[in-house]
């Protein structure tokens, strides 16, 4: 086995550092399938403060070759910016990131339950492409069994925030008439719709959300009462709202400087790559913002991570028999 890792993350880079690395998903799907025709697999795990690819193959070093190659190709990535920003490691060192990331132990608020969701939905995106070997199987089963752990064994998680829930408590402290504020939320996907979940359990009724397509847009419509419009009308409509939250999966800025939301009193981008053109808007909160209130959260729960890191011991160490039982039988 050979496993190998590279991730840029909010402890290691920028927003604007890590719009450098991130990869679309036909991207992520092209280095796939590249890697994929050398018997490497792979999984990309990909959040609004996260950009990782766990790799398995027979030689480290021509996966990080090849990913190397790839990156200074599509983003004229250098060597140099990887030796600053990046993570890499191989094999039990690349499984403990992986593990950590996966029990929230590495996320920007400790404990946080949607980098879980992540992982196990990129996992399962990459499986059912057909980009996995079975010893990556092992990995990621491990890895989301760990996360569970550490959620069900631990207090890790206990009246834990998530990004956009601590996005929205942040936006309530600011502006103490929230719950008088139309609210536009701009995308369907699981920071959107969190978004939404949070807005309307502190019982805002004054809320739009608009995405891209429309079928995603349907459980929603009903069943949280909200409002829509087509998402082509966005340039049009979104100066009517006092709150705008972005939420979208894109390569560039949706919202430019060509737009006018000088009506907007608040925008939150909680997009990867941001949503939101630099410079636009009167006051925008952007994940890089809310880096600075994380801290009392590590403080708080570091007795909670001693725990799961020891439950993340127990499960490398019940890999490494796995491994060495797995090469046995191969013999």
């Amino acid at each position: 086995m050979s496993l190998y890792l590279v991730a840029i993350t909010h402890h290691t880079a920028t927003s604007q550092e890590l719009e450098t690395v991130y990869l679309d998903q036909s991207e992520r799907e092209e280095l796939g399938a590249r890697l994929l025709l050398m018997g490497i697999g792979s999984v990309f795990i990909a959040t609004c403060n996260r950009f990782e690819l766990v790799a398995e193959g027979s030689d480290v070093s021509l996966i990080h070759r090849v990913v190397m190659d790839y990156m200074a190709t599509r983003r004229s990535v250098t060597p140099l910016f990887w030796r600053r920003h990046a993570v890499i490691a191989h094999d039990r060192e690349a499984m403990l990131h992986l593990f950590k990331v996966a029990s929230g132990m590495d996320s920007m608020i400790i404990g946080e339950d949607e980098i879980l969701s992540q992982v196990k939905n990129a996992y399962a995106l990459y499986l059912e492409r057909g980009y996995t070997t079975p010893v990556l199987n092992k990995v990621f089963q491990l890895a989301i069994a760990v996360g569970k752990r550490a959620r069900h064994e631990t207090s890790i998680s206990k009246g834990s925030y998530s990004v956009s829930s601590l996005a929205i408590d942040y936006f309530r402290k600011l502006d103490l008439e929230w719950f008088n504020r139309s609210v536009l939320i701009v995308g369907a996907g699981m920071m959107g719709i969190r978004t939404l979940k949070k807005l309307h359990a502190l019982g805002h009724q004054r809320l739009t959300l608009v995405n891209r397509t429309d079928i995603k847009l349907r459980p929603f419509l009903e069943s949280f009462k909200v409002n829509t419009f087509p998402f082509e009308a966005l340039s049009t409509r979104i100066n009517d709202y006092d709150v705008v939250v972005m939420a979208v999966a894109v390569a560039k800025p949706i919202v430019t400087a060509s737009w006018n939301v000088a009506q907007v009193q608040l925008m939150l981008d909680l997009g990867m790559p941001r949503n939101i053109e630099v410079g636009v808007g009167q006051h925008v909160i952007t994940v890089e913002t809310l880096k600075s209130l994380t801290d009392a959260n590590v403080a708080k729960r570091r007795d909670e991570m001693q725990k799961v890191s020891e439950i993340i011991d127990a499960e490398l160490d019940r890999f490494t028999e796995w491994v060495g039982y797995r090469e046995t039988v191969v013999v």
